[in-house]
């Protein structure tokens, strides 16, 4: 009994560590910058940091949410289209 907890508790570790999260890859893909200019190559988003990064010709650009209009990439790990839209509010600093 204790063996087969075992096995499920070390089966279960080695699955979550060799899974990817779709933030942690690059993907094939463009963005759309405030300035309406669209760039073409591999994409990487940081939720957390509100954050994409793109990179094009051996060059890695990092932009903001508040330089982002919207962005679309073809996720690996989930096999499927992504589309992700910025949502312009205005921060208050006076609370």
């Amino acid at each position: 009994m204790v063996r087969s907890w075992l096995f499920i508790f070390l089966f279960s570790i080695a699955l979550s560590a060799s899974s990817q999260f779709s933030a942690d890859v690059w993907h094939d893909g463009f963005l759309v910058t405030n300035d309406r200019d669209t760039l073409r190559g591999q994409v990487k988003y940081n939720m957390e940091a509100n954050s994409v990064q793109f990179y094009n010709r051996s060059v890695v650009r990092t932009y903001s949410s508040f330089q982002v209009f919207y962005f679309n990439i073809y996720d690996k790990v989930l096999d499927n289209y992504r589309q992700f839209y910025t949502i312009p509010y205005k921060l208050k600093t006076d609370y």
